[in-house]
């Protein structure tokens, strides 16, 4: 009865190795392999190829060191190939990320209040801190990426969406659409006559944000676009292409 438990429990830790191989072999070829031949230490069936085919027999003692030996090593370089992967996928967000912003003027005014709408929703899952930075011009990329893994699925798709049309647009070379002194000034005397008392000093932070704490900052950014969201269609246009325009 023992012999036969044994034997099971190599089956399945054998197997479970096996598809732990083949997985791992997607992201990393050398640790794939480790995994693999770690498997075949554990499964009865290859042991038994290489005793008869090969007339290697390998004590049980040897084989229990060789896994010790060959697990360890397996799990360093999937480590160090994950953590590689991993600081990889970070520059490559961050620089379709700052793209992305630069980019952001080439939305139409439909697109630019969907995206609106999806920002504040980023900043309302992000603490002040984060936000703060965020406003700040100086966001944590963890906290960006946790801000929009925390979206539901369709507006996350949704967000993603907006970037790669906006890089599109800007690939293409249209004519970004930008908006006058004029125009920001008639926009932000609404802003100002339209906003609480409360509101209008947390949007007082963004005119000093190099002075501000971040969570000051958090709630002038959040104000702003609160306020922009709510805007008559004539001058939410202008707060949301004044806050996505370059200086």
């Amino acid at each position: 009865m023992l012999r036969f438990l044994v034997r099971l429990l190599a089956w399945c830790f054998g197997i479970s190795l096996a598809f732990a191989g083949l997985v791992e072999l997607s992201f990393s070829l050398t640790s794939g392999v480790l995994f693999l031949f770690m498997s075949a230490l554990v499964l009865p069936p290859p042991t038994r190829l290489a005793r008869e085919l090969l007339g290697i027999k390998i004590p049980t003692e040897v084989r229990v060191g060789l896994f010790m030996m060959v697990s360890v090593l397996a799990g360093v370089i999937s480590n160090v190939e994950r953590q590689r992967r991993k600081s990889e996928e970070r520059e490559a967000f961050k620089t379709a990320l700052e793209l992305g912003t630069r980019a952001l003027v080439y939305l139409n005014d439909t697109e630019l209040l969907e995206r609106a709408v999806l920002y504040l929703q980023l900043l309302n899952n992000m603490s002040e801190h984060e936000c703060g930075m965020v406003a700040k011009g100086l966001p944590s990329l963890d906290s960006v990426l946790s801000a929009i893994d925390s979206l539901d699925p369709g507006s996350r798709l949704r967000w993603k969406m907006l970037a790669v049309e906006a890089r599109r647009e800007l690939a293409a070379g249209g004519e970004p659409q930008l908006v006058s002194q004029a125009q920001v000034v008639r926009a932000v005397d609404w802003l100002a006559a339209n906003a609480t008392d409360a509101d209008a000093a947390a949007l007082a932070h963004l005119d000093e944000l190099d002075a501000v704490t971040p969570e000051e900052a958090c709630a002038g950014i959040n104000a702003f676009y609160r306020l922009a969201i709510r805007a008559p269609a004539v001058h939410r246009r202008i707060l949301l292409r004044l806050a996505v325009q370059p200086e």
